[in-house]
């Protein structure tokens, strides 16, 4: 099935694994909250997302979107902070909680775009 690897679900697939390590810089920031020294990660979802919608939004072939979505280097947009500072857990859980409604965004567009595709092959028969 051609929408399986069409940009959308590549874009929503892409967006997902950055969804999926964001929680994962959270978890491990609330980890080391107790470690002296300890420099804060995270990953700059926005400007990544960005950085994708302007991939998939460009004049070029779906081939050619598909592999630049692919070829994005989600390591690039991890930040360390500078300084070590201290973890304040109740900002980690604000930044946890909206990384898991972006997620949970994702998966519903996910499964909104194979329900579209169920009812497209289907020809519109339940």
């Amino acid at each position: 099935m051609e929408y399986l690897t069409s940009v959308t679900s590549t874009l929503l697939n892409r967006s997902l694994d950055v969804a999926q390590l964001q929680q994962m810089l959270i978890a491990q920031n609330v980890a080391n909250a107790g470690v002296e020294g300890y420099r804060q990660v995270s990953v700059d979802f926005s400007s990544l997302m960005e950085r994708m919608e302007d991939i998939s939004h460009g004049k070029s072939t779906d081939d050619f979107k598909k592999a630049a979505l692919q070829q994005v280097e989600i390591s690039d947009y991890i930040k360390t902070s500078e300084l070590p500072s201290k973890v304040e857990l109740d900002q980690q859980m604000v930044e946890l909680n909206k990384a898991v409604i972006n997620y949970q965004a994702l998966l519903t567009a996910k499964s909104k775009l194979g329900s579209i595709m169920k009812n497209v092959i289907s020809g519109g028969r339940s």
